[in-house]
């Protein structure tokens, strides 16, 4: 070995030399993945997850985003809801992608398309603090009262219940959500009012 006048050697210099080589490597790769376009696969299955924090302007922008804007479109979308959170020490974004991830192997069986009820109130509420699973009737509708007693379904229906959630109405008891097995809300229109005034309420940065 050839010692180096400064105490090193050329083989220090040599390995010193490898590992700036890979720094740099890394760091354009990093650069081209921020700048390379979306492509439309991806865009749409990013599109389909955080759907329900759209509002209008970014739904209609959404459809007909060319690919070259599509990072700066995702960037702006998570900017625009996180500045209050962020100085709260709240990380919107990771928190919203975690409930993604965990949606994704919940409620979709294939990890495509888009939310069914159950995955929307996950995606935008986060895990319930409580879930109860119960059978529940269904009656079907007849001339004869009686036979429409008699004639019913057992249908095993799921409850979840938000107690003092910081996006929904505040009540004593809290807010609850009973779904299907098929992830159908019962009062769908009362759950998708709420679940939507819940997304808005992420929004900090109006559309410019």
């Amino acid at each position: 070995m050839i010692d180096h006048p400064l105490g090193g050697t050329a083989m220090t210099r040599t390995l010193l030399w490898a590992l700036f080589g890979w720094f740099m490597l890394c760091a354009a790769a990093a650069v081209i993945a921020q700048t390379a376009p979306v492509s439309d696969r991806e865009w749409k299955a990013w599109v389909e997850d955080v759907r329900p924090f759209f509002d209008a302007a970014e739904t209609a922008a959404a459809k007909k985003m060319p690919a070259a804007d599509r990072q700066a479109f995702r960037e702006q979308f998570w900017k625009r809801r996180t500045p209050v959170a962020a100085a709260a020490g709240v990380d919107v974004r990771a928190e919203i992608e975690g409930r993604i991830r965990s949606a994704d192997k919940r409620f979709r069986a294939d990890g495509k398309g888009a939310w069914n009820e159950c995955g929307w109130t996950w995606v935008v509420l986060g895990k319930p603090d409580w879930m109860r699973s119960e059978a529940t009737a269904q009656h079907f509708k007849g001339s004869d009262p009686m036979a429409n007693f008699r004639e019913q379904d057992e249908q095993l229906a799921e409850t979840w219940l938000y107690r003092a959630h910081p996006r929904l109405p505040q009540t004593p008891e809290g807010i609850s959500f009973r779904f299907t097995q098929e992830c159908e809300a019962f009062g769908s229109p009362q759950l998708h009012r709420l679940l939507e005034q819940a997304a808005a309420s992420y929004l900090v940065t109006p559309a410019r």
